[in-house]
């Protein structure tokens, strides 16, 4: 599976496309929405895309809605420090979209990927339950 990994703080960057690559994925990193949008044009889209929410030039947000607008197949999981505001803004692109809560750690990365790719889970609700992990 192909994952593009987007986030304007490198050592966030950094972080989950390692755990990704550890986790099997082929992996791309981009340091905002804009960059994200040459690799996907460039390079085809990518089954799973892990975005910070806030970043210059172009929001994860805005990235979401451009790559499931051409590409309705692609997962995204938001990780971000904004978990309700990003889940009240998410609108027509709830579906195939997770949330993670800024920090996490590499069992809960893993665990919400494996949420958000699971095919039972789109009957049952729209969004991935935001994971928390500071408990």
């Amino acid at each position: 599976m192909k994952a593009l990994v987007i986030d304007d703080n490198q050592s966030v960057r950094i972080f989950v496309a390692r755990v990704l690559r550890d986790a099997g994925y082929d992996t791309e990193t981009a340091v905002d929405g804009v960059a994200a949008q040459h690799a996907v044009l460039r390079d085809g889209a990518p089954d799973l895309v892990v975005t910070d929410e806030s970043m210059p030039r172009m929001s994860g947000h805005e990235f979401a809605h451009w790559v499931r607008s051409n590409f309705p197949d692609v997962k995204v999981l938001f990780l971000t420090g904004y978990v309700q505001h990003t889940e009240r803004a998410s609108g027509g692109i709830s579906e195939a979209v997770g949330y993670l809560e800024k920090p996490c750690t590499v069992r809960g990365l893993l665990q919400a990927l494996q949420s958000l790719t699971a095919e039972k889970r789109k009957s049952v609700s729209p969004f991935v339950p935001a994971v928390s992990s500071h408990r």
